[in-house]
């Protein structure tokens, strides 16, 4: 048995929940505990928590839980900002599902909530942890490719408009914050960034041509970056 036992509790309890209960069940022998899952429904905590085998409890008893170390955080993008400053003006550090919040502003406050309460904050942008990726990033760093000069990002991904409808919160603004970009492309465009640096000029051009959604689902971008570097997104 791990000498120091981490408790979790995973706020959601979609489809995104079960991929975090299963992370916590393989680090069981590095000390990561389940500790309890929370919805917003009190007439469904009987069923969740059989369904994970944890109790199922409010936010706010996930908050006072004297076990519960780490919120992993797994609703809707737009309710990412308040519960994770929740999680941590309770002192427990946060893992929030991507994208971390909706608004460049949400962000901001997350981290610096984060920072003055002295809790860790963490973002599912999992594509740098896998090793393939983290090969490449050393292979810049050394030298091995050369002057980075142009990226280029293609997000040809397949959404049909049932994804869309199978919940009332994807494909808006305010809770899903975005389409094809903020939503199926982050991960890459976010390898884009952690191989070139942040962008210093971005020209884009975005629309709904395809499904009926709130928010883009085709999308064209150029990236300028401090080294002169160019990129292009494209996504639909």
């Amino acid at each position: 048995m791990p000498a120091e036992t981490i408790g979790f509790a995973i706020l959601g309890t979609g489809m995104v929940a079960r991929y975090h209960q299963q992370a916590i069940a393989a680090n069981a022998e590095r000390g990561a505990r389940l500790i309890a899952v929370g919805h917003y429904d009190a007439s469904r905590f009987a069923e969740i928590g059989a369904r994970f085998g944890v109790p199922c409890l409010a936010l706010e008893d996930l908050l006072k839980h004297p076990e519960v170390d780490v919120i992993c955080i797994c609703t809707p993008s737009g309710q990412h900002a308040a519960q994770a400053m929740a999680a941590a003006r309770a002192g427990k550090h946060v893992l929030v599902e991507k994208p971390m919040a909706v608004t460049l502003s949400e962000a901001e406050e997350m981290i610096t909530t984060c920072a003055s309460t002295g809790v860790r904050l963490g973002v599912v942008l999992q594509r740098r942890a896998e090793p393939l990726f983290q090969r490449i990033k050393t292979a810049i760093q050394q030298g091995a490719l050369g002057t980075l000069t142009l990226g280029c990002v293609t997000i040809p991904y397949f959404r049909p408009q049932a994804y869309y409808d199978q919940a009332d919160w994807r494909g808006t603004w305010a809770l899903d914050g975005g389409g094809v970009l903020m939503n199926q492309g982050i991960h890459l465009v976010d390898l884009l960034l952690w191989y070139m640096g942040d962008p210093v000029q971005v020209q884009a051009s975005a629309d709904t041509l395809q499904r009926d959604i709130a928010v883009e689902d085709t999308l064209v971008a150029t990236l300028r970056f401090a080294s002169g570097a160019l990129a292009t997104i494209t996504a639909t």
